[in-house]
């Protein structure tokens, strides 16, 4: 892991993209995976529509749709606001249109999920009572995937808040904003639609500022402690 990774905030017209030859479509990495060694960002933008083979591939995967739409062949339709879990070596070719935010993950061990949990879609308005929970600093968490080898959970919190972290905690981090600011006292400033990095056991303490509400996707890697027990996504869904 590069200790720099904690100075930088990522942010997508700062990156390059490439083609992606199988399908066309254009490809970003936010966060590259060699920053965190098996954590990454990848941005996937098409507003004319594409359609991906998507074979099967070695790293989990959790897509989040910012703009647009995205079906599978499969049968999931996965709209702006939500998501869905890609397993390690299952195809799901389909396609989509807008701009989807993609976490990989290159496991360690076993996902410990079957296939059949990229039939249904995430929807952070629908997740179980054990599966949220709330932070010192009044922050919702909620869990919307947890393997053996990460966790992703959307976050909200209120504009002056505080999170006073003073020990760090001993996963790999990933924090992507979807609304409103987060601001670090190591002077990084997270806007909408940018990415920090968090090493293990590296304080970070900070606030939320802006005018509403602050949302913000966070992934560990491994998962945190606290859904460690609740592997998969939301039951019923």
């Amino acid at each position: 892991m590069k200790q720099e990774a904690m100075k930088k905030v990522f942010k997508m017209d700062q990156m390059e993209s490439d083609m992606i030859p199988s399908s066309g479509h254009n490809r970003y990495w936010l966060i590259p995976m060699d920053f965190l060694d098996n954590l990454g960002i990848i941005i996937l933008v098409d507003y004319k529509g594409v359609e991906f083979p998507a074979p099967a591939h070695p790293e989990e995967e959790l897509i989040w749709v910012l703009e647009g739409q995205l079906s599978y062949k499969h049968g999931p339709v996965v709209n702006p606001g939500e998501a869905i879990l890609i397993i390690p070596n299952v195809p799901h070719p389909g396609k989509y249109i807008g701009k989807m935010l993609v976490f990989w993950c290159n496991p360690f061990t076993h996902t410990g999920l079957k296939p059949d949990t990229m039939n249904r879609v995430i929807n952070s308005n629908k997740i179980n009572q054990n599966r949220i929970l709330k932070n010192p600093s009044g922050s919702v968490v909620k869990a919307l995937a947890v393997t053996n080898n990460m966790s992703i959970c959307i976050i909200e919190a209120q504009p002056g808040a505080r999170f006073d972290d003073k020990t760090g905690h001993p996963q790999k981090e990933i924090v992507y904003v979807l609304k409103g600011q987060i601001e670090y006292d190591d002077g990084r400033v997270v806007r909408a639609n940018e990415a920090v990095c968090n090493l293990p056991h590296i304080p970070h303490p900070g606030g939320y500022a802006g005018k509403g509400q602050i949302q913000f996707l966070e992934v560990k890697s491994p998962p945190d402690s606290r859904f460690s027990k609740i592997l998969g996504i939301s039951p019923g869904l």
